[in-house]
């Protein structure tokens, strides 16, 4: 009987843990690829910046393709008009910057232009790509109050799981089919 359970288990968590594997290893690829399209348009931004022909003060955001295209339609200015050196300590920027990468799916985002010019800030969606809902197989088993969309993968909270196990009863020693345990956390 013992055997049987065994056998099972260890099949369907194999069968469970190499469809986890491609998950994570397609969410992982998405999330490389969002991290080398930041690093290298960090890069190319921070050479523009210090190659720059206008002055202090005089270079605007236009004067930076790669950041004027992120320019959001809804400013309160054009990109000529701001200048890229452009921040106020303690304040929030008023000016909203677009994903190039995911413009549909993620929002406009606040930053001022000098940290998008001289510091190549890019989305901070792309940064954290890596979320429970692009896991179904472990997704399926989580118990915790917050959205799956808006768990990353490195969060650190305790939710409560789902585990699935082999139920067998323990007066008759009759199997059972596969059951959901709650799993709290420590």
């Amino acid at each position: 009987m013992s055997q049987v359970m065994r056998e099972y288990w260890n099949r369907t968590n194999g069968e469970r843990g190499a469809l986890l594997r491609k998950e994570m290893e397609a969410a992982q690829s998405r999330q490389a690829e969002a991290d080398a399209f930041w690093d290298a348009h960090k890069a190319t931004v921070k050479d523009r910046w210090a190659n720059r022909t206008g002055g202090r003060g005089k270079t605007t955001v236009a004067d930076i393709p790669e950041v004027a295209q992120q320019w959001h339609p809804d400013n309160p200015a054009h990109p000529r008009e701001v200048s890229a050196t452009t921040q106020t300590s303690g304040a929030q920027s008023p000016y909203r910057w677009r994903c190039p990468l995911f413009p549909d799916d993620h929002a406009a985002s606040p930053a001022w232009p000098k940290d998008r010019v001289q510091k190549g800030v890019g989305c901070p969606a792309c940064r954290q790509l890596m979320r429970l809902a692009d896991l179904p197989t472990l997704a399926a088993q989580y118990q915790g109050s917050a959205p799956l969309g808006e768990v990353t993968h490195g969060s650190h909270e305790s939710v409560p799981w789902l585990c699935r196990t082999w139920a067998v009863d323990p007066d008759t020693g009759t199997q059972g089919g596969p059951v959901q345990t709650a799993l709290r956390p420590r």
